[in-house]
Parts: C-alpha cells; sequence; structure tokens
C-alpha cells in the first residue's frame, strides 16, 4: 500500500488526501501538508483555519551553520481572532465537526475582510500622500523656474524624471471680429439669411502655431439683418 511522506525527495506536494492509499484524514499531520480552508486543532487545543501554505523550499547549500527562519517555514493561519504565522512542521489534528468548522472558517473570513478593508484603506491614504507629495514637488520646481533658477528644458527633463505632467503655461486670447456682408433678398427673407449666416461664417486658426487642440470656442452672434433697398 502507498503511504505519503513529506520528506520524501519526490514528494514535494501532498496527494488528494482524499482518494490517495494510506491518508487518513484524521490523524495528525504537519501544518504545511494541509490545505487552505481546512480547520485544524493544534497540540495545543487551538482551532485554526490554514490561509496560505507554504511552498517548496529553495534548495540551498548547507554549510553547518544555523539556517535563519524564512517564509518556508512558517504558515499563514486565522487562530484566535487574528491571522497569525505558525511553524509549518507543527502538527495538527482536522476537526470533523461541521459546525466546528463552519464557525472557524466564518470567523477566519470576517478577519480576512477586516484585515482587507484596512489595507484598502492603507493604501489609498499612502496613495493620496503620495499625489500630495508629487503636486508640491512640481509647484517647487515651477516656482523656481518662474525665480529664474532653471531654463524651460531643465525644468521640463526634471518633471520628467519624476513622472509628473510637464511644464506648458498658458495664455488666453479673447477676441472680437466684428464685420457686415451684403446679400441679395427679399426683406421677408432675414431670418433665413441669419441661419444661413450663423451656419457658414468661421473662424480660422489652423495657421496658429502653438495652437492648443480643442481650445478654441467661438459663438457666432448675428447682430441684425437690415433691408437697404424698400
Amino acid at each position: 500500500m502507498t503511504t505519503y511522506d513529506p520528506h520524501h525527495p519526490h514528494h514535494d506536494d501532498p496527494p488528494d488526501r482524499w482518494t490517495a492509499p494510506g491518508w487518513s484524514t484524521d490523524r495528525p499531520r504537519a501544518l504545511r501538508d494541509c490545505r487552505p480552508g481546512e480547520v485544524v486543532t493544534t497540540e495545543l487545543g487551538q482551532t485554526v483555519v490554514l490561509l496560505h501554505p507554504t511552498t517548496a523550499r529553495p534548495h540551498t547549500r548547507d554549510h553547518g551553520e544555523p539556517r535563519a527562519l524564512s517564509r518556508y517555514d512558517l504558515v499563514e493561519v486565522h487562530a484566535g481572532g487574528r491571522v497569525v504565522h505558525l511553524p509549518a512542521e507543527a502538527l495538527v489534528t482536522p476537526v470533523t465537526d461541521p459546525a466546528v468548522q463552519l464557525d472557524a472558517v466564518r470567523a477566519a473570513v470576517d478577519a480576512l475582510a477586516h484585515r482587507h478593508r484596512a489595507d484598502v484603506h492603507t493604501q489609498d491614504t499612502a496613495r493620496a500622500q503620495h499625489t500630495r507629495l508629487m503636486d508640491d514637488l512640481r509647484a517647487f520646481a515651477i516656482e523656481r523656474h518662474l525665480a529664474g533658477d532653471t531654463d524651460a528644458g531643465e525644468l521640463n527633463q526634471f518633471l520628467h524624471h519624476f513622472g509628473l505632467p510637464t511644464y506648458q503655461p498658458r495664455l488666453q486670447v479673447r477676441f472680437t471680429i466684428t464685420g457686415t456682408f451684403d446679400i441679395t433678398g427679399e426683406p421677408e427673407d432675414n431670418l433665413a439669411v441669419e441661419d444661413e449666416a450663423r451656419r457658414h461664417l468661421r473662424v480660422h486658426f489652423d495657421d496658429l502655431d502653438d495652437l492648443i487642440p480643442g481650445s478654441p470656442t467661438v459663438a457666432i452672434h448675428i447682430d441684425d439683418v437690415t433691408a437697404l433697398d424698400t
């Protein structure tokens, strides 16, 4: 009969414990051999839920020196209302009582949800602080440029290095164009003439080299249409 040996060099991962011959679902085993979501009891009688298993330990040379504890030696679990790490080699026994399993998993999910909300809040706060810092940095660099300490090229090179929008000062030109033109028509045609003039009169911007695309706003207003011959 085949049995599972976690220390065998060709058994990096445990087999399917529900079907593999010789694999018992209620005998003690190392915590590293449990699956995420399993509810087990430690040797001290504490009920824990496995959250994140270990990965295969990387091959390292052994020079006889004590090896520092690493993430390969610990397993993330939910225990006692907290998310903690326990030694991967700790012996545990599966919990078979469905009610105990359900309560333990619910508590673990609640703890993970709370930690997720806290993590999101921390990330949002850090992101907002970083954004404010970058805005202050850009404003300070532009201030020094306006004071004459740097030219436009040096300023934009600095801003580009930090992934900030380059400095492109804008000037807004407000204009008024007035004029008249004569056409043939009857006095009663004035409404149609106004509409045609409004649709066909245009302001030409194509020859402005420094024009910012999308910035022009033009409204054509026809003051009046006057009959010249009566």
